[in-house]
């Protein structure tokens, strides 16, 4: 029977007593803590995707074959760039000036046209500059149109090699991208050109036709994509609340919650108009 109606000793059940104070969360409110915290946690989101896709690629590359260098190992039939001075063993360090480190960066040169490129490249230990080099496409042994006429040596799959080829698609990704939002923003590219969630489905079912390494492929480019879009500054996106944080820190002084409300929801509003017209796009384009 309860004792004049008082409770059980705490003590004696186990049950530790605690005070108001201890039973507040740790921490202070995200509006508290410094600019440098609040921008990291705002990089954190696009970040993640950026880590995301790195890895997505770093797995294609492990999975892949062979691994291409820019050494020069042979010439397919009578090549006009072997004609020009270009020669087996040749590592080719530039092309048109600009830098060839990885077989990413030598293929990125080529269009698979016939054109006249100026070379550098390491012969005997020596630079040698190789001007006015015609390389034009040829066939493989299966019969496959390649963009030039000269095969690369391969390269073992160590892990430099492969860090060095998984970067050097990330940046390929990254740089593609960026030059289709510049495209954008400049009017280069219209409206038809963007695709929402409906062509987003559509690609992703095309690529899943096509094997589990154009679905990797895809994966990739839509996560880096993702994390490039948030960091835009574009009102309601993480990439605009960055440029609230740089304000308070170079000013001292926060942006006002009334203006940066407004400019948030004028965002979202935006977005979401996007969103709808995009959609519609898609529903005429693939209905």
């Amino acid at each position: 029977a309860a004792d004049g109606g008082s409770s059980p000793d705490r003590g004696a059940l186990g049950i530790a007593e605690t005070s108001p104070e201890e039973e507040k969360p740790a921490g202070i409110p995200l509006n508290e803590a410094p600019v440098w915290r609040r921008a990291l946690i705002m990089l954190a989101g696009a970040g993640m995707n950026f880590v995301l896709g790195f890895v997505v690629l770093l797995v294609l590359v492990i999975t892949s074959g062979k691994l291409g260098s820019t050494t020069v190992a042979q010439f397919t039939g009578n090549a006009q760039s072997c004609a020009d001075g270009l020669r087996e063993g040749d590592t080719i360090l530039k092309v048109d000036g600009q830098v060839c480190r990885t077989i990413g960066d030598l293929s990125g040169c080529f269009d698979g046209t016939t054109q006249t490129h100026d070379f550098t490249v390491l012969r005997n230990g020596q630079v040698v500059h190789l001007p006015g080099v015609t390389v034009g496409p040829s066939t493989d042994a299966d019969g496959n149109t390649i963009a030039i006429d000269f095969r690369v040596a391969a390269l073992s799959k160590t892990p430099r090699h492969v860090l060095q080829r998984t970067g050097t698609l990330f940046r390929y990704y990254s740089t593609a991208i960026l030059g289709g939002f510049w495209q954008l923003f400049t009017g280069q590219a219209g409206m038809e050109e963007l695709s929402g969630p409906i062509g987003t489905v559509s690609a992703v079912s095309q690529a899943v036709r096509y094997g589990w390494r154009d679905v990797l492929s895809l994966m990739a480019l839509l996560t880096i994509n993702v994390g490039i879009f948030n960091l835009l500054p574009i009102p309601a996106l993480d990439g605009c609340k960055l440029l609230f944080l740089a304000w308070e820190g170079l000013t001292g002084h926060p942006v006002p919650d009334s203006v940066q409300g407004f400019v948030n929801t004028a965002g979202m509003v935006a977005l979401v108009w996007l969103m709808v017209l995009v959609t519609l796009q898609d529903l005429t384009r693939f209905l």
